[in-house]
């Protein structure tokens, strides 16, 4: 997307909740259209709506509340909160960046590399991947301002007082955070997490006794907050996918839309006086 064209106030591209530029189509072979970098505000919205995808992203969104924006703004900022609520990594496989002094940003992370060359970190296994405790979050949390990260102003005189403000109103959360510390789905209480394993569970050993053991069973760790969002685990390879509607499970399911135009008045038919033909004077004779 050309710089002028970028919503004003929001993330720069390659940071943020626009870390990454998202292609949609509606079929396998395309063709690909670019969706807009996120803008605070449809982010916002999209946090107070719940409308359904039709696939036409320039169809024109009405709803209460008000949000008259096209589907693929909408569809932008529910990507972004997906990702960045749903996108797991095994324990271990990453370390927060060390820093010396308090700021504003959030912490970063970056692998976590070994001491000695020849010794690498040994991958999880699946029975350790078996266990909740060892999935953690990999994405930075989006904020109430709707960003990743906070911003002060070089006017500000106390910097380190601002960051104390603004860091007990809106919080971080910790990064690499267990799955286990999330809270539970609004409007069922299930867990946020449901972890499942399937296939065969046995360990088999390898005829080359230094490549050790092999499991072919699959983890899976599946969101209850977004439905359709899992993260999987297999022979030391792990990633997510996304398979839903695109809408959060939340106590709240009742999102009334503006009710369509009132029709017109049908054409009426045209009104004739009532027949009354002359009186017939033998009759009256009578």
């Amino acid at each position: 997307m050309p710089e002028d064209q970028r919503p004003e106030g929001g993330e720069a591209r390659g940071a943020g909740v626009n870390e990454y530029a998202y292609f949609v189509a509606n079929q396998a072979i395309g063709p690909w259209t670019a969706l807009p970098d996120l803008d605070p505000a449809d982010l916002a919205a999209a946090k107070t709506i719940k409308v359904s995808f039709t696939g036409n992203l320039e169809r024109e969104i009405v709803t209460n509340p008000f949000y008259f924006r096209q589907e693929k703004f909408y569809l932008r900022a529910q990507i972004a909160r997906i990702h960045h609520s749903t996108k797991l990594v095994p324990i271990g496989r990453h370390k927060i960046t060390e820093r010396e002094e308090k700021s504003e940003l959030p912490f970063d992370v970056e692998p976590n590399q070994p001491e000695d060359p020849e010794q690498p970190i040994p991958t999880p296994t699946t029975e350790q991947m078996s266990q909740k405790k060892n999935w953690v979050h990999y994405s930075k949390n989006i904020l109430k301002t709707n960003k990743t990260s906070h911003a002060i102003g070089e006017e500000v005189e106390d910097r380190e007082k601002e960051v104390d403000r603004l860091l007990e109103a809106d919080p971080y959360e910790p990064r690499l955070k267990p799955i286990t510390d999330d809270k539970a789905c609004k409007g069922n209480g299930m867990p946020a997490w449901i972890l499942r394993t399937y296939g065969d569970k046995m360990t088999y050993a390898m005829s080359n006794p230094l490549h050790g053991t092999k499991q072919y069973n699959v983890v899976v760790v599946r969101s209850t907050v977004w439905p359709g969002a899992l993260s999987y685990f297999w022979q030391g390879q792990w990633g997510e996918l996304y398979i839903g509607d695109g809408l959060k499970h939340e106590d709240l399911s009742y999102y009334p839309v503006q009710p369509p135009c009132i029709m017109d008045d049908p054409d009426e038919k045209p009104v004739h006086d009532e027949p009354n033909p002359p009186e017939d004077e033998n009759s009256i004779q009578a």
